[in-house]
């Protein structure tokens, strides 16, 4: 397993749309999702919200334009436990749905539906334990689904990019403690489905043990984390920089990250992270709070941590991966953003964390009362 390092002028008219767009981007809110509500967080300013959100859509994957929605549902007298389906989106039925069409055909159990960016077809997930793949149907009157994995191993995590590749891992084994994982990239379309040379898949990572991972805005860097470490892998030429998670801070010692998204612009990253070890506790006592537990944590895409930083004690001095001083819990200023800070006292059983834009977030909270 593998672990590597690593005269302009402008019109004044130019220079202010730059600055404006960084401006919205910078201004970027964060949504922790929980079941039926959501917790919507400024970073830059540990501002935060819970929101009740009525949906003003049918319950199921929007599309892109908002016009159709994918869901998991049972056709009525159906032999079949669930199938995924598309319809178009109608707010003056009861069901919120009209013209509803079934997708999958014999797939067993699908799941995770996720849209391509340009609304002309879904990627899922179908199958049962190991045997579950990821598949591509296009939304074509009469197309059938087509697997875009190889079945050998099991394909779970299955995401789409902005620039419309999608994305997924594989799991081909253990031993003893380390994983071994690949992430598989391609990019999905009825053209491609019917080219004689197929789907081409590629394998920007291999063998890895991958606890989460994400690709940029671009398309051009997959973010994702391993054990103690974040790593910045360059799709198109295989170089990797590492970030070890004692970096950021030291009680972040032998913890992994997760739910990991990259801020729109590219410039920052937002993850969770995980203790990889136990805590021993005394019969009847509660179990302590863990630093990392109630945390989001921010690292700016250019920042390098210091060798002082990396530099961690032995024995009784390792750090304590708890929540047992409150001075060490306090975050570096957000605003500057130049190095890694974090939001706490996030609640508890998350979803899953995304970026949302400062209209969003501001439209869902609603006025100051």
């Amino acid at each position: 397993m593998h672990r590597c390092t690593l005269s302009l002028a402008v019109c004044l008219s130019q220079a202010t749309l730059v600055s404006a767009a960084l401006a919205v981007q910078h201004d970027s809110w964060i949504e922790v999702a929980q079941k039926a509500s959501s917790t919507l967080i400024n970073p830059a300013t540990g501002e935060s919200a819970f929101v009740l959100d009525p949906l003003p859509h049918p319950m199921g994957a929007l599309s892109p334009d908002g016009k159709r929605v994918a869901f998991i549902g049972t056709e009525p007298g159906a032999d079949r436990h669930t199938d995924l389906f598309v319809a178009d989106v109608d707010l003056t039925q009861p069901s919120g749905k009209a013209n509803i069409r079934r997708l999958t055909t014999d797939q067993i159990r699908p799941t995770s539906p996720r849209w391509l960016p340009d609304d002309k077809g879904l990627v899922f997930l179908a199958g049962e334990g190991p045997l579950t793949q990821a598949w591509f149907v296009p939304l074509t009157p009469g197309a059938k689904p087509v697997a875009l994995s190889d079945s050998r191993y099991r394909a779970y995590d299955l995401s789409v990019a902005a620039t419309g590749d999608a994305a997924y891992l594989v799991h081909k084994g253990s031993r003893h403690k380390e994983q071994f994982i690949d992430l598989v990239m391609l990019a999905p379309s009825e053209q491609a489905m019917r080219s004689a040379a197929g789907m081409r898949r590629s394998t920007p990572l291999k063998d890895q043990h991958i606890s989460g991972y994400a690709i940029s805005p671009d398309g051009a860097t997959v973010a994702w984390s391993g054990l103690e470490s974040l790593f910045l892998h360059t799709i198109r030429t295989g170089e990797s920089r590492e970030i070890p998670l004692h970096g950021i801070h030291p009680q972040l010692a032998n913890h992994t990250a997760h739910d990991i998204a990259w801020r729109p612009d590219g410039k920052v990253i937002a993850f969770r992270c995980g203790f990889l070890g136990g805590v021993a506790v005394a019969p009847g006592e509660e179990p302590p709070r863990m630093f990392a537990a109630d945390k989001i944590f921010f690292v700016p895409v250019e920042w390098t941590p210091t060798p002082e930083a990396l530099t961690i004690g032995d024995g009784a001095a390792f750090p304590s991966p708890t929540a047992d001083h409150g001075q060490a819990e306090i975050s570096p200023p957000a605003g500057e953003q130049s190095k890694p800070w974090w939001v706490r006292e996030l609640p508890e059983h998350i979803l899953g964390i995304r970026w949302i834009s400062a209209d969003e977030a501001k439209k869902r909270i609603g006025p100051p009362r």
